[in-house]
């Protein structure tokens, strides 16, 4: 058995028995975002500034299969969705707007298919069941077939408790500092305003 490990831009493999077996730097200036393995294959995914990379490994010594790049512009659309299925004759990801379904065993595109912009800024996290994969965010989860990426099934307008919990809290400070300004004498206000301009600290601002 091996174990993996990663410290964002380089990936380690260790046995129980020798230590040590091999290790792979990253694409430049990319980011892990998930190690995913069978018996017979590792693959890495990584992301820098414009492109999704993924990168099929022999877990016995590190050596590159197939590597695939995906275009997917960080600034402006996030994070793609951590994760992705992985079976004996297909990988399925998700990037720059988009699902892909590519042949395990060279990496070539066996699907593609385009996502609403809407629909994939929310998703945040790409998880495989079986012959599907789910694609959820905040607002709905959606399934695709694996072998084909036919939409399966969707479930939408639920609401994610955690993000709405912070949604909340977040409402509830601006509403606070809301209530403070408007109510705030004009010694007060004069404070908020130097500390809006950088002029001076919050901790200052917040005594007057």
């Amino acid at each position: 058995k091996q174990a993996y490990a990663s410290n964002g831009s380089v990936v380690w493999a260790f046995s129980a028995s020798e230590g040590l077996l091999w290790k792979k730097t990253l694409p430049e200036g990319s980011e892990l975002r998930g190690l995913f393995w069978n018996s017979e294959r590792l693959a890495c995914s990584s992301l820098d500034d414009k492109e999704l990379h993924i990168e099929l490994l022999n877990p016995a010594n590190g050596n590159v299969l197939w590597r695939r790049s995906f275009r997917h512009k960080k600034k402006k659309m996030g994070n793609p969705p951590v994760g992705m299925a992985f079976s004996q004759d297909r990988l399925a990801l998700a990037a720059g707007g988009k699902i892909f379904g590519l042949q395990a065993s060279s990496g070539e595109t066996a699907y593609e298919r385009p996502v609403k912009s809407k629909t994939f800024s929310q998703w945040t996290r790409l998880i495989h069941h079986q012959n599907h994969f789910v694609l959820s965010g905040t607002e709905g989860a959606y399934a695709f077939a694996l072998a084909g990426g036919e939409p399966l099934w969707e479930n939408v307008g639920f609401i994610d408790p955690i993000y709405e919990q912070r949604k909340i809290r977040q409402a509830a400070v601006q509403l606070g500092l809301s209530g403070l300004y408007f109510h705030e004498a004009p010694e007060a206000r004069e404070s908020w305003k130097q500390y809006r301009s950088g002029s001076r600290s919050y901790s200052d601002a917040a005594i007057t």
